[in-house]
């Protein structure tokens, strides 16, 4: 495994749960309803960014026991996106090892926000529908009738942050609500191509392509051609963005001629991680490869960690010229 397919897997995993391992991700309603986590509701009085940090005064307690002041740990990202004020939902953990194997105990001076599939971080707007869904037996919801009609109408979501959610909740009940019609398949192709989530639009688009024809057939070529046709490279500052472009790139490699090759030679000047599967896509396109990464390295303005990666890539071609 070369480094920067590592950093690529990494940027893949990095909206599964922080609470539990990969291998046992569970739908975010369920994972947030782990009777260990503690549920308040509150108001966020300041926000240290800087420290990934957040002072948070409790009004009531919804699950578990907490003290009327919390300092909650939270990822610097999403802390740089808070602003103090009232109304406020905080899912946390206050877990730590003790000095037993496998035991765990209670410190709240190691509070923190958390992540899982669906959810960046466990801090909502205090609503009554908030309030149901965050208190409610996830798995007896999931059997009600009235449950996939929720999922599809949460994709359109006013919140994000809900459209987010309940994408997570499809993907990781996709069987057991299968089969789908034709209605709920033109919503997810219409929420894969929207200005949904960036996170949210990789997940169901990499599970419609690996599940096909789960949820159609076809569409996910074209879709991600389109993906990488529409997002500048400079987006790829954003996480979120960063998981969207490389789904993407996924699934052109293996449906190399839906995608148009100037468009592939575009990707070859974007990080290192995009880049490696841009020159899988030239190669699965039967290019010639030595001349498409010379005419890349001739540019003036090229990000240094891609060139470095671009002129070794060169440099094995020049030691091994039969190969393409």
């Amino acid at each position: 495994m070369t480094i920067f397919r590592a950093l690529a897997i990494a940027i893949l995993t990095s909206a599964f749960s922080a609470h539990a391992p990969a291998a046992d991700v569970l739908p975010p309603l369920q994972a947030m309803s782990d009777s260990r986590l503690q549920l308040v509701a509150g108001s966020i009085v300041t926000v240290d960014a800087q420290a990934g940090e957040l002072t948070f005064d409790v009004d009531s307690t919804l699950r578990g026991t907490s003290p009327d002041t919390l300092r909650l740990g939270v990822d610097r990202g999403v802390a740089a996106r808070l602003t103090p004020g009232p109304g406020y939902l905080a899912l946390y953990s206050d877990l730590k090892p003790s000095a037993k194997p496998r035991v765990l105990v209670r410190d709240s001076s190691n509070a923190r926000l958390l992540s899982f599939e669906g959810v960046e971080v466990s801090l909502f707007r205090d609503s009554e529908m908030a309030r149901r869904w965050l208190s409610s037996d996830p798995v007896a919801s999931a059997q009600q009738t009235s449950y996939r009609k929720q999922i599809f109408s949460g994709l359109a979501a006013d919140d994000p942050q809900w459209r987010d959610l309940w994408s997570g909740e499809l993907a990781l009940r996709a069987n057991r609500l299968a089969p789908y019609n034709e209605q709920e398949i033109a919503a997810i192709q219409s929420f894969v191509a929207g200005n949904g989530p960036a996170a949210a639009r990789a997940r169901l688009l990499l599970m419609a392509h690996d599940r096909s024809p789960l949820w159609g057939e076809g569409w996910p070529a074209t879709q991600a051609a389109q993906v990488l046709d529409r997002m500048p490279l400079v987006a790829l500052d954003a996480v979120g963005e960063q998981q969207l472009a490389y789904a993407a790139l996924t699934i052109a490699l293996a449906h190399p001629d839906a995608l148009a090759p100037e468009l592939a030679d575009h990707w070859l000047a974007a990080p290192p991680v995009f880049a490696e599967l841009a020159l899988g896509i030239v190669r699965a396109q039967g290019r010639d490869v030595k001349r498409t990464l010379e005419s890349l390295l001739d540019r003036a303005l090229l990000p240094t960690a891609t060139r470095r990666f671009l002129e070794d890539q060169h440099s094995r071609l020049v030691l091994q010229p039969a190969h393409r």
